[in-house]
């Protein structure tokens, strides 16, 4: 696999200090994903690390979380998203690993979702349908009382 463009810049977020190969070295011995094809990460964000990987089963994004997200922000992440799809809010499938759903690479926090295909609104702006789909979700999120 090609170094990708963009990912340093990314990877600079996180706290990651092995090459990027071996990260995904890791991810391979831990999730049931098959072998990791190709990657690409994803430039959009500002916080997190997130890359896109091609698998022999199916289609994957890697998190590697901020070196400022705390254990408490990764926990949350996570109880967000199993209680949003309690409630049919789409978002991406969580996958779990030996280590569960948060791992730990040599002191790095991440997570695996599938891929969860969708519209990008980047660079386009939402057509009244999108606006209305989102805040139907965003309105089911609100309903959710748990402790975060």
């Amino acid at each position: 696999m090609a170094h990708k463009s963009g990912l340093d810049v990314l990877l600079q977020r996180t706290s990651l200090s092995i090459p990027f190969e071996h990260f995904l070295e890791h991810i391979e011995e831990n999730y049931p994903l098959g072998t990791i094809l190709d990657y690409q990460p994803i430039r959009e964000g500002y916080e997190d690390a997130n890359i896109f990987l091609l698998t022999t089963k199916k289609n994957y994004v890697a998190k590697i979380f901020s070196k400022e997200k705390t254990k408490g922000n990764r926990e949350s992440y996570q109880k967000v998203l199993q209680e949003a799809q309690k409630i049919s809010v789409p978002v991406p499938f969580l996958v779990y690993g030996k280590q569960g759903i948060l791992s730990n690479c040599l002191g790095t926090p991440y997570l695996l979702t599938e891929y969860f295909e969708g519209t990008s609104f980047y660079g386009k702006t939402p057509e009244l349908v999108d606006m209305i789909t989102i805040t139907h979700a965003l309105a089911r999120l609100h309903t959710l009382n748990f402790q975060i």
